[in-house]
């Protein structure tokens, strides 16, 4: 019977096989991850063109009117009496968000003495608004009597 023996010393190869594979693993990583965070900035970019798409009404930069179902529930002109107000033409008297939820919002504005309109938004993911509704509140009076509707339904007021 023959034996088989080699002298492994002669075998040389400089030992680069183990480096070469975690190198290369390494690169793996960092090729994927780059990948990964490019699909997210994409994303992003992509969600950002959605609610700048042309079915949008852009109020002010960061106010999105797309989503809001104000104009099929109120008059068109009370909803723009509103954004208006709240865009500058009025008293803007406070801004309050949802006991439930810290996404939603109300802002509070006198459109004249003893008429306040209600500008409910949700806020989204890079800090914009997105416009819920917008209403008059009818048989209010004072901001007093406003506050505690809101209040009443769940709205923080301190």
């Amino acid at each position: 019977m023959a034996t088989y023996s080699a002298n492994y010393d002669d075998c040389d190869n400089g030992g680069g096989g183990a480096e070469a594979v975690i190198f290369g693993l390494i690169l793996l990583v960092i090729l994927g991850l780059s990948i990964y965070g490019g699909f997210l900035w994409l994303n992003d970019l992509y969600v950002k063109n959605l609610e700048t798409e042309s079915n949008s009404i852009q109020v002010e930069s960061s106010i999105y009117t797309n989503t809001s179902h104000a104009e099929e529930n109120h008059t068109s002109a009370e909803v723009v009496s509103i954004r208006n107000c709240i865009n500058g033409s009025g008293t803007i008297k406070g801004d309050f968000g949802l006991s439930q939820s810290d996404k939603k919002r109300v802002s509070v504005c006198e459109i004249s003495p003893g008429e306040f309109g209600l500008w409910f938004y949700k806020v989204g993911k890079f800090a914009d608004k997105h416009e819920i509704t917008a209403f008059i509140k009818n048989n209010i009076n004072t901001f007093d009597e406003l506050l505690n509707y809101l209040k009443s339904t769940g709205y923080n007021i301190p």
